[in-house]
């Protein structure tokens, strides 16, 4: 086991091939796992929350990059196996991304590619796998190899909802939201649509989504359009009455129940 802490907050605990590989690891990350071969690289950038990722890499020359100011809740990361190595794959993935407990992110096969745009909100138990091997899938009548993808592309400021499976050669658009429990398995290239079923399919067409209340960023219709729903009115009232009960209550003064002798 080696254990070492490069920036404030951060921990490495990994088992394996160190020396051959490189790992970059920042602020406020904890890195569990184990790495054998050579030439692969893990960069995880500095992030203001506390977070772990346990990543196993078996192979040669396979490449993770997570972005900045990224929320990893016990994520985890399968390249390759023991048993059967991967190697050329890699996994890129925008700042500001977020992602639930029990997340998982398998890439078995050689020459994988996942990749994820930034500001996106993955909940929690999510999986994505790239592949099948060692499994093997051909045409019955031509022999063709069928197990080939181009890759697993996420457009920026997607939504994926808990429990989704996410399979081999899909893409989902930007600003894009996929229903909870979906099995994604084709690519949709449009933009600002709600993907859900099992298999997926498209839904509703022409939606916007926000993190929350503090991510408006100057869209004013948007935010007056909420203030106007009940889940605010609701919202708003607790929040005042709270405020009210926290207040500090003043001494009365002489005069105000009369005055004490």
């Amino acid at each position: 086991m080696v254990g070492r802490s490069d920036k404030k907050g951060s921990r490495v605990a990994i088992t394996g091939d160190l020396d051959a590989n490189t790992l970059s690891i920042g602020a406020n990350t904890q890195l569990l796992g184990e790495i054998r071969g050579r030439g692969n690289v893990v960069e995880i950038a500095d992030t203001l929350n506390p977070q772990s990722v346990y990543v196993s890499i078996f192979g040669n020359g396979n490449h993770i990059q997570i972005g900045r100011r990224s929320l990893l809740q016990n994520m985890r990361i399968d390249i390759g196996s023991k048993r059967w190595p991967c190697s050329r794959s890699r996994l890129t993935i925008g700042e500001s991304f977020s992602i639930g407990s029990g997340g998982r992110f398998i890439l078995p096969n050689s020459g994988n590619v996942v990749e994820i745009g930034k500001d996106c909100m993955f909940s929690n138990s999510i999986q994505l796998r790239a592949g099948e091997y060692p499994h093997l899938i051909f045409d019955d009548e031509s022999g063709s190899y069928l197990d080939v993808s181009e890759g697993i592309f996420i457009g920026d400021h997607a939504w994926i909802g808990e429990g989704a499976y996410i399979t081999k050669a899909v893409t989902i658009g930007r600003e894009s939201i996929v229903g909870a429990r979906s099995v994604v398995t084709k690519r949709f290239d449009e933009e600002h649509v709600v993907i859900a079923g099992n298999p997926a399919r498209i839904v509703k067409r022409g939606v916007r989504w926000i993190a929350n209340e503090q991510h408006f960023a100057g869209r004013d219709d948007l935010e007056a359009s909420f203030q106007a729903a009940e889940v605010h009115r609701i919202n708003a009232e607790e929040r005042g009455l709270n405020k009210a009960d926290q207040a500090p209550v003043a001494p009365p003064q002489d005069g105000a129940f009369g005055k004490s002798d």
